[in-house]
Parts: structure tokens; C-alpha cells; sequence
């Protein structure tokens, strides 16, 4: 089987056992798969940070993508990440691939907004002028018309997410 940008950062507290075990194992040794599933965001950090310093760009953002995607609807996880993500490790791609994933959460995740703010910063630090920074992030400070434009193209949710209720 071929590993995922995300193995080893995921545990899951299974239900019948309550034993640990590693979620990409999919079975707990009692043979139940159900459970509450728990991230390791210290080390989910980590692995981007060393990732990005080692010029694996790619391989950085599958890792966001791949933890995120895994998430789904886990909004106070989604909320740790951004609140402990260090902006000053992260290349502008990296800090679209997080605002990416919770940018229509806004609601939920209310870390996205001050990680906005961080990557304001950052992205000067980066080179980008005022002008070009705030646009990137304009997209990203809010919902917009988002889940107006995915029913439009017919994406299904589970390509989306669910649309979040207030």
C-alpha cells in the first residue's frame, strides 16, 4: 500500500478498545476501525516546515492537502493549525495551500482571520508589493460567493465540504 503525505501524523481513539492506534493501519488490533481520530499538529508542522526548507515544495502542500482532506468537518483541529502555524516558516504557496482549506470555514475557524493578517507580513517579507499581497488575501478573507460558484459548476460536496450553517 502505498503511504499518504499524512501517515504517521493521524491516531485514532478506538471506540470498542480505547486503545491508540495509527490511522493508517485502519484496524485497531480489536479489529474495530471506529474511533475519534486525533492529529498530531506539532509534528504535521514540522514535516511542512522541513519539507519547504528542503525545497520539496510540492511535497510540503500534499501534506497540508492530505491532513486537511482528512479533517473534513473537524473545525477545532482545523483552528489548532492555524493558530500554531509559524507564517515565517512558509512560502506564499504554502500559505494559500492553508487558507485554501479554510477559507469557507471563516465562521468555524476563527484563527483563519488572524493567520490572514500573519501572511500579510510574510508575503512582504516575501517581495510582494502592499497592493499584490492584499489582493491574494482579499480572496481569502471570506466566504464570498464560493458555494454560489461550486453548485453553479454542479461540484458535489464532497469535493467542497459542506456548506457551513450559522
Amino acid at each position: 500500500m502505498k503511504s499518504k503525505p499524512s501517515d504517521g501524523l493521524f491516531t485514532v481513539d478506538c471506540k470498542l478498545c480505547h486503545n491508540l492506534f495509527p490511522a493508517e493501519n485502519k484496524l485497531c488490533e480489536c479489529g474495530s476501525s471506529k474511533g475519534e481520530l486525533h492529529l498530531d499538529i506539532d509534528k504535521m508542522l514540522n514535516r511542512v516546515y522541513e519539507l519547504n526548507a528542503s525545497n520539496k515544495i510540492d511535497d510540503s502542500i500534499d501534506v497540508v492537502f492530505d491532513v486537511f482532506w482528512q479533517l473534513y468537518n473537524k473545525f477545532e483541529i482545523m483552528n489548532s493549525i492555524l493558530g500554531k502555524a509559524d507564517v515565517s516558516k512558509l512560502d506564499s504557496n504554502l500559505i494559500v495551500a492553508f487558507l485554501v482549506q479554510t477559507f469557507k470555514y471563516i465562521e468555524h475557524v476563527p484563527n483563519h482571520l488572524p493567520f490572514c493578517d500573519k501572511a500579510e507580513t510574510r508575503l512582504l517579507e516575501l517581495g510582494f508589493t502592499e497592493g499584490s499581497a492584499k489582493k491574494l488575501l482579499l480572496t481569502y478573507r471570506d466566504t464570498g460567493s464560493y458555494w454560489i460558484n461550486m453548485d453553479r459548476y454542479g461540484a458535489p460536496e464532497f469535493l467542497t465540504g459542506p456548506k457551513p450553517t450559522k
